[in-house]
């Protein structure tokens, strides 16, 4: 691909560089510098110009934390359930979503929050309009689920319920059809898989649609066999790097592949370990019992030997360790068996670390995991301070974080949130500023500015994954990942911040995005550097 100049633009890169111009060759940045140095160059060389219009560019976002193949599956297969406030509105989406299919039937998207019952729905809710075809309902999160009656029975735990931890009973000991981290992983792995081919259809498209927001990379975590096979089937739209289900550490270590295992666009770098569930589920484990529920600390889905083991192997095979914990004895587990073997600094990424109060944050600074934060958990944990209590002012402690000396990398947890990480962006800044969100007026002082907040979702995604100076930069040897945008996310309103897109989305130098109703959409076309 021959050179080119970007130039009539203002090109941003962390650690707050500004230039005004760039070189591109070979899908990397050549030069980066002033217009006219830049312009003098391209004409000394043959470079051809692409005049950005005077818009505001950054290098390609990055997702540390999304289920990928979930997203797609959800976004291509599922029942939506994300609207529905009401046990009667949910059992209307799921009537119109199972009808014309046959065999299994999922859906994601429910949030007993918002439902005006306040409860989750159970299998005698769903089995009137669902009948005899197996229905599994995700929750929200992803770590509860919901299944009729014959989803029980297909998977022998309407009989034997105490055969998978998880199930919840009524008061007769009957299993109410609410499945709770492992049950619910359980029952899943019963319904059969999209194909390698077809799930690539559906990778590609999500690929494509993220990078409508200027996403040129994900970190896809608890991946398995069959998105891996999907993945290596996905043309180049972004770059992917791989966390496996911790069954596949086994095979690597057999394989003997270490952390960064296959080409710039698709790597395999480490195993990720769900430590604990989730906040809204009341599954994260906390050192003290729920406040709206003292009746239950959460669920620590490993023992400390597991996790010692499994620590143990990613050191001893030279993967990443990718652990979840939300909850604050998820997080101390992590944190203790990490110093015990001496596993630190990017070997070991937390995923979350949700709660994190002062003790376990001087911990943090000692061990020096990469934290991978999401910052949509500020929007949309609007319940946080009726399950935490007074522990919730140390709930998703941005600020705090960097100031202990950590590097922090920004996600979405899709489909858990929404993709957009300029609404992410927009969550980091606003904090602080909104009337009515709990965690504004407990910690106004964790807010970040738009600079930090998209340094999370660029060098510091980048650094998460090993890609530090290739990835999520923009200087002379950086990856020519550039998102050119509708409007400069530095000089706009703390709402603009969501309206944020990607005019011209740049992978390796080419554009798997490009707004038509833009003249750039021509030019790049003439010079043949739109990818189809």
């Amino acid at each position: 691909m021959p050179g080119y100049i970007l130039t009539n633009a203002s090109f941003w890169t962390p650690p707050g560089k500004q230039f005004e111009a760039l070189a591109v060759l070979r899908g990397v940045v050549e030069a980066a510098g002033t217009q006219t140095s830049l312009e003098e160059f391209g004409s000394r060389y043959g470079y051809r110009v692409v005049d950005l219009e005077g818009r505001t560019a950054v290098p390609g976002l990055i997702d540390a934390h999304i289920h990928l193949a979930s997203l797609a599956k959800a976004r291509e297969a599922y029942i939506d359930l994300h609207s529905a406030r009401s046990i009667e509105e949910l059992k209307k989406l799921v009537k119109r979503g199972v009808e014309g299919r046959e065999g299994w039937v999922l859906g994601r998207g429910w949030d007993q929050e918002r439902l005006e019952e306040r409860r989750p729905p159970t299998r005698w809710d769903l089995d009137p309009v669902t009948g005899d075809r197996p229905v599994l309902l995700y929750r929200v999160c992803g770590h509860v689920a919901v299944a009729n009656t014959a989803a029980l029975r297909l998977t022998g735990l309407l009989e034997d319920p105490g055969r998978v931890p998880g199930v919840d009973l009524d008061e007769q000991g009957r299993p109410t059809g609410i499945l709770r981290e492992a049950a619910a992983e359980y029952v899943a792995r019963k319904a059969p898989e999209p194909g390698p081919e077809t799930l690539a259809r559906y990778l590609e498209k999500t690929l494509r649609s993220l990078a409508e927001f200027g996403v040129t990379g994900v970190h896809t975590v608890y991946a398995r066999r069959t998105e891996i096979l999907a993945l290596q089937r996905v043309g180049h739209i972004a770059r992917v790097r791989i966390y496996v289900e911790p069954g596949l550490a086994g095979p690597l270590e057999a394989l003997g592949l270490e952390a960064g295992f296959g080409d710039q666009w698709l790597k395999i770098m480490g195993v990720k370990v769900l430590t604990d569930g989730s906040l809204g589920a009341r599954t994260a484990a906390l050192r003290e019992p729920y406040n709206d529920d003292p009746s239950t600390r959460g669920v620590m889905n490993y023992s400390d030997d597991a996790i010692f083991d499994l620590m143990l192997l990613v050191r001893e095979t030279r993967l990443q360790g990718s652990f979840h914990a939300i909850g604050d004895r998820a997080l101390e587990a992590v944190l203790r068996i990490a110093e015990k073997i001496g596993v630190s600094g990017p070997a070991l990424r937390v995923e979350h670390a949700s709660l994190a109060p002062p003790d376990l944050r001087e911990k943090m600074s000692s061990v020096k995991p990469v934290v991978v934060v999401q910052p949509q958990f500020v929007l949309s944990d609007t319940w946080i301070i009726e399950r935490l209590g007074e522990r919730a002012k140390h709930a998703y402690p941005f600020r705090s974080l960097l100031k202990a000396g950590l590097l922090l990398a920004a996600s979405s947890d899709a489909p858990v949130e929404e993709p957009n990480p300029w609404i992410g962006v927009y969550a980091a800044v606003a904090r602080g500023e909104l009337e009515g969100l709990p965690l504004s007026r407990l910690t106004p002082g964790e807010k970040l500015s738009v600079e930090e907040a998209l340094t999370m979702y660029t060098s510091g995604s980048a650094a998460a994954s090993l890609d530090e100076g290739f990835l999520g930069c923009l200087e002379p040897g950086c990856a020519a990942d550039i998102a050119v945008l509708n409007r400069d996310p530095f000089k706009t309103s703390i709402n603009g911040l969501k309206e944020v897109r990607s005019v011209v989305t740049l992978v390796a130098g080419r554009a798997v995005h490009v707004d038509r109703d833009t003249r750039l959409a021509v030019r790049l076309e003439e010079l043949g550097l739109t990818v189809r």
